[in-house]
C-alpha cells in the first residue's frame, strides 16, 4: 500500500506500517492521559499495542509461509489500525490449500497463547485471577497478551468471510460445490456477519463498525473476482484477441503518440520496431513524458521495457489474473515470435460485462 514506513523483510517478505496506524497510537496515548494515567502507563499501553501488532505480524508470517508452500508469492505484509494484510499474489482454489492457508494465521495465534501459559505456569501465576479481573492492563503484561492470542484466534475463527473463519467455510464448502458456489455462500454469510457486527458496534464497540465494513465490501469484492474468473473458464487469448491496433515506432516524437491518443479511442499501445516488440505505451506514461520531457522525447526513452507476453492459446483466465498483479493494462500476444494481436484487461471487462448481461444471475 501506498504512504506506508517499511520496518523489515522477514522471511524475504516485505512487512509495511500504514499511516493509519499510528492514528490508533495517538488514539491510546489520549485515552490514557484522559484518565488520567501516569506516563509509565502510557508507555506501558504504547508498547503492549505495538506487542499486539508484533503478534499479528507474525499471525501474517503464517499465512504467507503456508503459500508460500504451494509456490504463491506474498508481494508484503501492511499492518493497518483494523489489523494485518497479507497481500498474496492469488487465493490457492484448490480447497484443502485454501484451508491450510487461512488456518495457518489464526494457529500463529493459538502457539503464541500456549507459550505464554506455560510460562506463566512455570512462574506460578494465579489464572484464576483472569476471572475475576475485567481489564486486561491490571492483570499484568504477560497474561493479557496470552488472552488477546486467543481472543485473536477465536475471533478470526469466526465464519465471515474474506476473514481467516470466511475462507475456512469457504474451503470447506469447496469439497461438495464449485468455487463459484462456495464464494457465493461464504460470502452472504460473511455478509450476514458484517451486519451483525455493525449492529453490534452501533451499541457497544464502534470498532465493529469499521471490521463491518472491511467483511461485507471485501465479501462483495472476493465474490465478484471469482464470478468474472468463472465466467472466463475455458476462454483463450484467441477468443479475445484484438487483431485491430495500432503500433508505434520507438523513434516516434512523443507528440505523435498524443495525436493518436486524442483522436481515437486507444489509450495504450504496443511499441514494434519493425521486427519484434520492444514496449509499452501507456497514457499515464505519456502524460508524465510530456510533463518531464516534453513533446519532442521519443517514445523508447518514456516507454515500459519490462511487460508480459502471451501466446493465442494461453488461458484468458490466468492472463486477467497476471494482468491485475503485475498493473499492466495491455500485452502483446505472438505466435511464433510475430506479433498477431493484443490482448487489453479493458477488452477483458468488456467481455465479462457482455457475459454478465447474456446469462441469467445466480443468487444465494
Amino acid at each position: 500500500m501506498k504512504a506506508s514506513l517499511y520496518i523489515g523483510r522477514p522471511f524475504g517478505i516485505r512487512v509495511t506500517v500504514h499511516w493509519t496506524f499510528f492514528i490508533l497510537i495517538a488514539y491510546v496515548v489520549y485515552i490514557n492521559i484522559r484518565h488520567g494515567s501516569p506516563m509509565v502507563e502510557v508507555i506501558e499501553s504504547v508498547i503492549f499495542i505495538f506487542a499486539i501488532f508484533g503478534c499479528v505480524i507474525l499471525h501474517e508470517l503464517g499465512h504467507s509461509l503456508a503459500a508460500r508452500k504451494f509456490g504463491i508469492v506474498t508481494n508484503g505484509i501492511t499492518l493497518l489500525p483494523i489489523g494485518g494484510v497479507a497481500s498474496l499474489t492469488r487465493i490457492p482454489e484448490e480447497p484443502q490449500k485454501e484451508l491450510f492457508v487461512a488456518i495457518a494465521g489464526p494457529l500463529i495465534n493459538l502457539a503464541i497463547a500456549l507459550i505464554l501459559f506455560f510460562i506463566l505456569l512455570f512462574t506460578g501465576f494465579d489464572f484464576s485471577s483472569l476471572f475475576s479481573l475485567h481489564y486486561l492492563n491490571s492483570i499484568g503484561f504477560l497474561p493479557a497478551l496470552m488472552l488477546v492470542n486467543v481472543m485473536l484466534f477465536l475471533f478470526n475463527l469466526v465464519p465471515a468471510f474474506p476473514m481467516d473463519g470466511g475462507r475456512l467455510l469457504r474451503a470447506g464448502l469447496g469439497l461438495r460445490f464449485n468455487r463459484l458456489q462456495a464464494t457465493r455462500m461464504a460470502a452472504r454469510i460473511g455478509q450476514l456477519f458484517a451486519v451483525f457486527f455493525a449492529v453490534w458496534g452501533l451499541f457497544h464497540d464502534p470498532f465493529l463498525i469499521l471490521i463491518a465494513v472491511f467483511v461485507f465490501i471485501g465479501a462483495q469484492a472476493e465474490l465478484q473476482d471469482v464470478q468474472s474468473k468463472s465466467m472466463l473458464e475455458g476462454k483463450k487469448i484467441n477468443d479475445l484477441l484484438m487483431r485491430n491496433f495500432t503500433l508505434l515506432n520507438p523513434q516516434m516524437p512523443l507528440k505523435q503518440a498524443v495525436d493518436i491518443l486524442l483522436n481515437g479511442q486507444e489509450e495504450e499501445f504496443v511499441v514494434h520496431n519493425g521486427n519484434k516488440v520492444v514496449g509499452i505505451l501507456t497514457k499515464s506514461l505519456i502524460i508524465k513524458g510530456l510533463s518531464e520531457y516534453g513533446q519532442d522525447v521519443e517514445t523508447e526513452k518514456i516507454m515500459e521495457t519490462d511487460f508480459p507476453v502471451f501466446t493465442k492459446d494461453d488461458a484468458v483466465k490466468d492472463v486477467y489474473e497476471r494482468l491485475q498483479l503485475s498493473g499492466t493494462r495491455i500485452a502483446p500476444v505472438l505466435d511464433n515470435d510475430i506479433l498477431i494481436g493484443v490482448i487489453d484487461i479493458k477488452n477483458i471487462h468488456e467481455y465479462l460485462l457482455v457475459f454478465e448481461a447474456t446469462v441469467k444471475k445466480k443468487w444465494f
